[in-house]
């Protein structure tokens, strides 16, 4: 028998025996009812979280933030908000002089529009989408000239919290 044609009868011999194999072992194999289905447990629904409320009157501004977070304040006006569990840094607020505003794109930029609780006074603040020069953390950042006073008011952060504060943002009466 010539070579090429023993190593052919040799592969399907092979081959025939591992199809034919197959076979014999799923006839052994009692066929298996399938097992009803487990109901997943049901998680309870997320308690809505508690809303604190910040009131700066340096800054001119009040804000909803969740109790969740832990407010650290200083002398100045200043404050940050920072995660109770994680302590991962949600916002900081302060305001000052002449706060520059960020180098960026202007597609980057959104014009927000903070009233006080009545509505009969409000502000034009900028939103800048930013990024740390640290290491491309994203950061939003919100800039705006107090009506009353010289200050300018910084607030940033990042996330679906701060999102939710930036929401909740009015100006002091």
């Amino acid at each position: 028998m010539h070579k090429n044609t023993f190593l052919v009868v040799a592969f399907l011999a092979v081959f025939a025996a591992l199809v034919i194999g197959v076979n014999i072992g799923r006839r052994l194999n009692p066929a298996q009812t399938p097992l009803p289905p487990v109901p997943s447990p049901t998680l309870p629904a997320p308690s809505p979280a508690v809303l604190q409320i910040y009131k700066n009157p340096i800054c001119g501004l009040t804000f909803s933030y969740p109790d969740s977070l832990t407010k650290e304040e200083d002398a100045s006006g200043s404050a940050a908000f920072s995660n109770s569990s994680s302590g991962q840094q949600i916002a900081v607020v302060t305001c000052q002089n002449e706060i520059p505003r960020p180098a960026i794109l202007p597609t980057k930029v959104e014009t927000l529009r903070i009233t006080n609780d009545l509505a009969t006074s409000s502000v034009s603040a900028k939103l800048y989408h930013d990024s740390s020069a640290k290491d491309g953390t994203p950061v939003d950042v919100v800039i705006w000239r107090t009506p009353d006073t010289t200050f300018d008011v910084y607030i940033a952060g990042y996330g679906e919290t701060f999102n939710q504060i930036l929401q909740t943002i009015r100006l002091l009466p």
